[in-house]
Protein backbone atom coordinates (compact mmCIF):
# COMPACT_ATOMS: atom_id res chain seq x y z
CA UNK A 1 0.00 0.00 0.00
CA UNK A 2 1.22 3.14 -1.12
CA UNK A 3 0.83 6.07 1.60
CA UNK A 4 1.28 9.00 -0.89
CA UNK A 5 -1.52 10.39 -3.03
CA UNK A 6 0.16 12.34 -6.33
CA UNK A 7 -1.72 14.35 -9.06
CA UNK A 8 -1.14 11.41 -11.09
CA UNK A 9 -3.68 9.54 -9.46
CA UNK A 10 -7.01 11.23 -10.47
CA UNK A 11 -9.26 10.49 -12.28
CA UNK A 12 -11.58 12.03 -14.92
CA UNK A 13 -15.34 10.74 -15.05
CA UNK A 14 -16.83 12.14 -18.68
CA UNK A 15 -19.78 14.02 -18.01
CA UNK A 16 -22.29 13.75 -20.75
CA UNK A 17 -20.89 14.57 -24.24
CA UNK A 18 -17.48 14.93 -22.78
CA UNK A 19 -16.00 12.04 -23.38
CA UNK A 20 -16.64 13.31 -27.45
CA UNK A 21 -15.73 16.76 -26.99
CA UNK A 22 -12.50 16.30 -25.13
CA UNK A 23 -11.60 12.49 -26.84
CA UNK A 24 -8.00 14.35 -28.36
CA UNK A 25 -6.75 16.53 -25.44
CA UNK A 26 -8.71 14.84 -22.12
CA UNK A 27 -8.46 16.79 -19.21
CA UNK A 28 -5.57 16.00 -16.77
CA UNK A 29 -3.08 17.72 -14.15
CA UNK A 30 -0.04 19.75 -15.70
CA UNK A 31 2.42 18.51 -13.59
CA UNK A 32 1.64 14.43 -12.47
CA UNK A 33 3.94 14.42 -9.48
CA UNK A 34 2.25 16.34 -7.53
CA UNK A 35 2.14 15.55 -4.25
CA UNK A 36 -1.73 15.76 -2.67
CA UNK A 37 -1.47 13.94 0.48
CA UNK A 38 -0.09 11.35 2.87
CA UNK A 39 -1.69 8.63 3.77
CA UNK A 40 -1.53 6.26 7.44
CA UNK A 41 -2.81 2.90 7.02
CA UNK A 42 -6.25 2.76 6.94
CA UNK A 43 -7.01 6.16 6.22
CA UNK A 44 -8.52 7.10 2.60
CA UNK A 45 -9.63 9.82 0.61
CA UNK A 46 -13.30 10.14 -0.78
CA UNK A 47 -12.73 13.97 -2.74
CA UNK A 48 -15.14 15.43 -5.74
CA UNK A 49 -12.69 17.62 -7.16
CA UNK A 50 -14.14 20.20 -9.92
CA UNK A 51 -11.97 22.69 -12.33
CA UNK A 52 -12.59 25.75 -14.08
CA UNK A 53 -10.70 26.86 -17.26
CA UNK A 54 -9.59 30.48 -16.77
CA UNK A 55 -7.33 33.13 -18.54
CA UNK A 56 -5.88 34.18 -15.78
CA UNK A 57 -5.34 37.96 -16.05
CA UNK A 58 -6.87 40.57 -14.60
CA UNK A 59 -7.76 41.99 -10.89
CA UNK A 60 -7.74 38.55 -8.74
CA UNK A 61 -6.80 36.50 -11.24
CA UNK A 62 -3.46 34.81 -10.12
CA UNK A 63 -3.38 31.61 -8.28
CA UNK A 64 -2.38 33.36 -4.79
CA UNK A 65 -6.27 34.64 -4.55
CA UNK A 66 -7.29 31.09 -5.26
CA UNK A 67 -9.25 29.88 -2.34
CA UNK A 68 -7.00 26.58 -1.44
CA UNK A 69 -7.77 26.50 2.28
CA UNK A 70 -10.97 25.49 1.99
CA UNK A 71 -10.63 22.27 2.99
CA UNK A 72 -12.48 20.13 5.88
CA UNK A 73 -12.88 17.14 7.69
CA UNK A 74 -15.01 15.06 9.54
CA UNK A 75 -13.58 12.22 11.79
CA UNK A 76 -15.54 8.85 11.81
CA UNK A 77 -14.25 6.51 14.34
CA UNK A 78 -15.20 3.04 14.19
CA UNK A 79 -16.05 1.67 17.65
CA UNK A 80 -16.28 -2.70 17.66
CA UNK A 81 -18.20 -3.81 20.87
CA UNK A 82 -16.13 -7.36 20.98
CA UNK A 83 -18.58 -8.64 24.34
CA UNK A 84 -22.16 -8.39 24.92
CA UNK A 85 -22.94 -5.53 27.54
CA UNK A 86 -25.42 -6.15 30.41
CA UNK A 87 -26.97 -3.66 33.16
Amino acid sequence: INGKVFSSQLEWEPIGNQEQDFAMDPPQPVHSDILIARLRPGQEIDAEVHCHKGVNHGDRGHAKWSPVATAWYRLLPRIDLLDDIKG
